[in-house]
């Protein structure tokens, strides 16, 4: 038990940390897509809210599935993705190094 609690823990302290990054970045982002403070709280809140929305079905399919597989098939998923985005990722890596221009 004292294992499942560390768990929660440790996932809730990296949640904080990934969400409370961003406000920071909130005027780079308006600067950078060019929006009024409106129309970036209501990105920021589909982005919450579609983080919200998927918290029941990930909780039946981690009931289903027990923690382990669930975890093991969504670090499979993030992998997967990881490995298809790669190649996008190298080209605009390669756009970002300084030096390298034409």
């Amino acid at each position: 038990m004292a294992y499942k609690m560390g768990f929660a823990l440790c996932m809730r302290f990296n949640l904080g940390i990934i969400f409370f990054n961003i406000p920071p970045a909130l005027t780079q982002l308006m600067g950078l897509y060019e929006v009024s403070c409106t129309q970036i709280s209501l990105l920021i809140s589909a982005l919450l809210w579609s983080h919200a929305l998927m918290q029941v079905p990930a909780g039946m399919i981690t009931d289903r599935l027990g923690l382990y597989r669930s975890l093991l098939s969504c670090l499979i998923f993030m992998a997967m993705g990881g490995l298809v985005c790669i190649g996008q990722f190298r080209g605009l890596l390669s756009n970002r190094v300084p030096g390298d221009e034409p």
